[in-house]
């Protein structure tokens, strides 16, 4: 974990993350928006899933919890990481972000955090929307998973 939160403040917070989706349930209703993405189908607030900084293991809640706000081409997540400690490590960040098909970019307000580039998926079951970001900036790759929850 110690490293994890190393990584983390290294970003200066959050290199946002690839999109993996987890499918869910069963049903012929399962679909997937594949490379025909824009930023117009992800506005909306979402809850974290998943969180890592590639190749550590992935992070869960309770270890793990955040919100990502997309708005038309802005973007505000925090993440918490648990580390069971009396001090626990908060990550948030806000800019702008880009998508074109399955390409992600953005951009932090911040001009110490570099940008960054990666793919983007999102996964429809039902009412239920899942959007997975692999991100990479200055040699740290992550990866996300979020779950619409507006």
């Amino acid at each position: 974990m110690k490293q994890l939160r190393k990584a983390v403040r290294a970003l200066s917070i959050f290199a946002l993350p690839a999109v993996v989706l987890l499918a869910g349930a069963c049903g012929s209703d399962n679909s997937s928006t594949g490379n025909q993405l824009s930023n117009a189908d992800l506005v909306g607030t979402w809850s974290l899933v998943s969180f890592q900084i590639v190749p550590q293991p992935a992070l869960t809640p309770p270890a793990a919890t955040g919100t990502l706000d997309l708005g038309d081409s802005t973007y505000d997540v925090h993440i918490l990481l648990d580390e069971g400690t009396a001090v626990d490590t908060v990550a948030a960040d806000s800019g702008t972000y880009q998508v074109n098909g399955s390409n992600w970019s953005q951009t932090s307000d911040n001009p110490e955090v570099p940008q960054s580039t990666g793919s983007v998926s999102l996964t429809k079951n039902g009412s239920n929307e899942t959007l997975e970001v692999n991100a990479a900036a200055a040699g740290v790759s992550t990866h996300s998973i979020w779950q619409r929850s507006q």
